[in-house]
C-alpha cells in the first residue's frame, strides 16, 4: 500500500495562478446556488401552493483555507497513513481503523472527562476542542474569510516546511453546503460516510478573528463522494505585495492569535507575519 498523494474527500476541479490582489478578493464575492437535491419542479409548485417554507436558493461566498504548499487536504488523524481505497473492506474493520487512527484523540476526551464534568457530550464539540488544542482529529480547518486563509498560506516558517520550497495556496470550497449540514448531534461518528460541515465553539478569540469552521471527514476507507474545490497558487510577486499588504493592515500574528498561549505557539513554531 502506498500513502495517500491526493485527497479522499476532495477533487482539484480548477487551479489558476493568482497573479493580483483583485483576483484574490474577487472570490469574497457572493454567489447564488441551488441546495443539493434541489426539489423538482413540481415539488415547488406545492410548496408555494402551500405556503410552506423552504430555501431552495442561498447565497455564500463558500469557505476557505490557506497552506504554504499543496499538500494533499486530509486531516491530521489520517495523514501519511496508508490505505488501499480501492479494495473493499468490511464495516468492523472501517470501524477499527476509525478507533486505531483516532486513538489519540480518543485518549484525549477520555481523560479530559475525567478532568472536567462539564466536557461536551457531544462527538463534534469534543473534537473541536482537541483539535484546538493541537490533538490529531478527522476534522480539517477551513475559514469563512479569506485573509485568514492568506495568512496561513503565507505561514512559512513552520518546522516542518524546512528545505521546502515555498509556494502559498488558497484552497476554496465555493459552496459549503456540498458538504452534509447535519452531524453535530450525531454520536456514531464513526458510522457516517459524507464529509460534513461544522461550525466552530466560540473557545476564544482566536476562534472569533480566525472566522473559523471546520469539515469532518469520515475514514477515507468509507470511500466518500468527492467534493469540488479549486486551487489558487499565489504567484511570487503577488507574495511579496501580500506580506507587506497583511502587515501593514494589522492582520499578523498578534491579531490572529490574541492570547499568550497562541503567540507562544506561533513564535515556536516561528512565522514570517
Amino acid at each position: 500500500m502506498k500513502k495517500m498523494n491526493e485527497s479522499p474527500y476532495y477533487k482539484i476541479e480548477r487551479k489558476v495562478l493568482i497573479n493580483s490582489f483583485e483576483e484574490l478578493i474577487d472570490l469574497t464575492i457572493e454567489q447564488r446556488y441551488g441546495n443539493p437535491g434541489i426539489p423538482p419542479k413540481e415539488k415547488i409548485q406545492e410548496i408555494n401552493e402551500n405556503n410552506l417554507t423552504t430555501e431552495i436558493t442561498h447565497n455564500t461566498s463558500g469557505i476557505f483555507r490557506g497552506q504554504s504548499q499543496n499538500w494533499p487536504l486530509i486531516p491530521s488523524s489520517y495523514r501519511n497513513k496508508k490505505y488501499d481505497l480501492k479494495k473493499g473492506v468490511s464495516d468492523i474493520m472501517i470501524r477499527f481503523y476509525y478507533y486505531y487512527d483516532n486513538y489519540e484523540l480518543n485518549t484525549f476526551c477520555n481523560f479530559a472527562k475525567q478532568q472536567n464534568d462539564n466536557f461536551p457530550k457531544s462527538k463534534i464539540e469534543q473534537m473541536i476542542i482537541a483539535q484546538h488544542y493541537g490533538i490529531k482529529t478527522p476534522l480539517l480547518d477551513w475559514t469563512k474569510n479569506i485573509f485568514v486563509a492568506i495568512y496561513f498560506a503565507l505561514d512559512l516558517k513552520r518546522k516542518e516546511d524546512d528545505n521546502i520550497n515555498f509556494e502559498p495556496f488558497i484552497y476554496h470550497l465555493k459552496d459549503e453546503k456540498l458538504l452534509n449540514q447535519n452531524i453535530e448531534k450525531e454520536q456514531n461518528i464513526e458510522k457516517i460516510r459524507d464529509s460534513a460541515f461544522v461550525k466552530a465553539l466560540p473557545i476564544d478569540r482566536r476562534v472569533e478573528r480566525q472566522f473559523s469552521c471546520f469539515s469532518f471527514h469520515p475514514h477515507p476507507l468509507h470511500n466518500p463522494e468527492k467534493i469540488p474545490v479549486d486551487e489558487y497558487q499565489i504567484s511570487g510577486e503577488l507574495f511579496m505585495k501580500l506580506w507587506k499588504l497583511m502587515k501593514g493592515l494589522g492582520f499578523s500574528s498578534s491579531h490572529y492569535f490574541p492570547d499568550y498561549a497562541g503567540l507562544a505557539d506561533r513564535i515556536k513554531k516561528g512565522f514570517m507575519i
